[in-house]
């Protein structure tokens, strides 16, 4: 109802003091079917009123999260509040109905496969887990078993360099993962280059200084650290200077990063990938170089098809112009 003063419009609610809500505590589960999943999860909340309330009558809601990582959407509509929220974790909601305040508790697990993305050398195992879904049934599928092996318990035996997808089907759910296979020297200074960076600056001016790096200098450490010299052995070339090597050897990956690329699963952790940007007076304007780590698991498609991405050992790209480099280690 409402009503006017003084030519002014207001608007009046109900009584709230008997009101409250059917549940409190929101838990749910979960599944994540691939890395880049909206994380939502929906809940509906009774809302216990002897008037209809909703928001195109009788109410007005707002609401606050205590977990500003936990994101969260509120409508209500005949008595019933839906509660969407985005994020895995935990959080308190406050929900301010016509200025009556109600608490929500809101924890969120993740259930699916334990890795959607996994990097293993050649002879190395690594076994799957579910959680939170039922294996008893599950059926386990590589998509490429010449590549990569995998038994009904989820263990996966790397047999020789490539890249494929484990696929599982468990509870209902069809979950996968991206596994590359490559040589221990590759295998390793992937994961250098991951841990460096995770723990150490990015400077330039520092970048050959220890705990400090650039994007050049981090690859070429990487590679330094295990025996392998990418055009100096005591100093790090710029990213131009390496992707002048890779090309003009012709050690590269023919179109660069394409979707039809990233499909085939043609790229190699350790790869090299050199962005390519505006004229800065370097070959072929180079600025950047990013090593590759594997790949991103998205989901499946409608016909069964794995969607994939690229995933890079230092920070992930949105521009993609460039080639793709291969030592040959």
């Amino acid at each position: 109802t409402g009503g006017a003063i003084n030519g002014r419009r207001y608007q009046t609610y109900p009584d709230m003091s008997d009101v409250t809500l059917g549940v409190t505590d929101l838990n749910g589960k979960y599944i994540r079917k691939g890395v880049y999943d909206k994380e939502l999860t929906s809940f509906t909340v009774p809302v216990n009123s002897s008037v209809i309330l909703g928001e195109s009558v009788n109410s007005d809601i707002s609401g606050n999260s205590s977990n500003p990582n936990m994101k969260f959407g509120l409508s209500l509509e005949n008595n019933q509040l839906k509660v969407d929220i985005y994020g895995i974790g935990a959080t308190v909601i406050t929900v301010e109905i016509n200025n009556k305040t109600f608490v929500l508790n809101v924890n969120i697990t993740e259930d699916g496969l334990s890795k959607t993305t996994l990097l293993l050398a050649e002879g190395e195992s690594y076994e799957l887990k579910l959680n939170g879904i039922d294996g008893s049934q599950a059926v386990w599928q590589s998509l490429n078993p010449d590549i990569v092996n995998v038994d009904m318990t989820g263990k996966v035996t790397a047999l020789k360099k490539g890249n494929t997808v484990i696929k599982v089907i468990a509870g209902g759910k069809t979950l996968g993962c991206a596994v590359s296979v490559t040589t221990d020297i590759r295998k390793k200074a992937v994961e250098y280059a991951r841990s460096y960076s995770a723990a150490s600056v990015y400077s330039q001016s520092k970048r050959m200084l220890e705990g400090f790096y650039d994007c050049s200098s981090l690859v070429w450490r990487a590679y330094n650290k295990f025996g392998i010299n990418i055009l100096q052995s005591v100093y790090a070339p710029t990213a131009a200077a390496m992707g002048q090597h890779f090309y003009e050897r012709n050690q590269i990956i023919q179109e660069g990063i394409t979707s039809e690329n990233t499909r085939a699963m043609v790229f190699e952790p350790g790869d090299l990938f050199f962005l390519q940007g505006a004229g800065n007076g370097r070959f072929m304007n180079i600025y950047h170089v990013e090593m590759v780590s594997g790949y991103i698991f998205k989901g499946f498609d409608a016909s069964g098809n794995p969607i994939l991405g690229v995933e890079f050992a230092n920070r992930q790209q949105g521009n993609v112009k460039g080639f793709v480099g291969r030592p040959q280690i």
